[in-house]
């Protein structure tokens, strides 16, 4: 099956992912390609970059990131989802830091310096040092 076919008509694929066998980067580059064709993402286009992290400690990072922001949602709004729906996040959320690589889309330009609100809580917008596309 071909990459298009695969992530246009298949509504989870998480739970059967290879995620100890390397991905190619032609793969790569239909999946993102293919991501920007949904309809939100058509009027972003010109905007957006995407970041491949590759380095096995990096997505290690981004995974507990990710996790601990996941988790707490999970659990309080959980209920708003149909049971396999919320197994199939929670095994995203348990495997992020396995998987291959993590397409990671970007807005460009800079952050606020302001602090922002979200869902009435207060972050601060910072950048990873060391990040990079290349990793």
């Amino acid at each position: 099956m071909d990459t298009e076919t695969l992530l246009t008509t298949t509504r989870s694929v998480r739970r059967k992912l290879d995620l100890d066998r390397p991905v190619e980067e032609g793969l790569l580059e239909d999946c993102v390609r293919v991501a920007q064709q949904a309809p939100a993402a058509g009027m972003l286009l010109d905007a957006q970059r995407w970041v491949i992290v590759r380095d096995p400690e990096l997505r290690t990072e981004i995974a507990k990131i990710v996790r601990a922001e996941a988790i707490p949602t999970m659990a309080e709004y959980g209920h708003l989802a149909s049971e396999a729906v919320m197994r199939s996040a929670r095994h995203l959320v348990d495997n992020l830091g396995r998987v291959p690589a993590l397409a990671i889309p970007c807005m460009i330009g800079r952050p606020p310096e302001d602090p922002v609100i979200q869902n009435g809580t207060t972050a601060r917008c910072t950048r990873a040092s060391g990040a990079s596309s290349s990793r």
